[in-house]
């Protein structure tokens, strides 16, 4: 009588019928783990098999004899800012151009465009801070009335 009301059978019939709550809620428990012991439990679904796979090469193609004419024809641009000066955009693309007169001593090239950025272009090529050294014979200079900052450059 003094200890805990479901410490035997009677005290838990006892606490059942004083609280019939907690009774159903005992019954509801009991029954939802029952009908889940007994569903069974699918199987995993089976994994997909993996493509095939086949990696063909191409065959290289076969050079015979490279002849001079073979050289790439030189051809780019460069756009400058509001005044004649070289930007750094531009100077990745004529350091490109004095790399390829370096790499062909036989080659020149024609660069077309206003006067002020024609004239800024080959100087920067012959003896501007590129320090390059690109003969100024080998940039002939062709100039437009135009008003654009674009000059183009190509192998003559």
């Amino acid at each position: 009588m003094y200890g805990s009301p479901t410490g035997s059978i009677s005290g838990v019939l006892h606490m059942a019928a004083r609280r019939p709550y907690i009774a159903a809620v005992v019954v509801v428990a009991a029954a939802i783990v029952i009908g889940m012991a007994s569903t069974p439990v699918p199987p995993p679904p089976t994994p997909v098999p993996p493509a095939a796979v086949t990696v063909t090469t191409p065959e290289p193609t076969p050079v015979i004899n490279p002849t001079p004419a073979t050289v790439p024809t030189f051809d780019a641009s460069c756009q400058f800012g509001a005044k004649a000066v070289v930007t750094n955009l531009c100077k990745a693309s004529l350091d490109t151009v004095a790399l390829w007169l370096q790499s062909n001593p036989n080659k020149s090239v024609v660069v077309r465009g206003s006067r002020n950025n024609v004239l800024g272009v080959r100087r920067y090529l012959t003896n501007g801070e590129s320090k390059f050294g690109i003969a100024s014979s080998r940039i002939n200079a062709v100039t437009d009335a135009t008003t654009g900052n674009t000059v183009t450059i190509r192998e003559q």
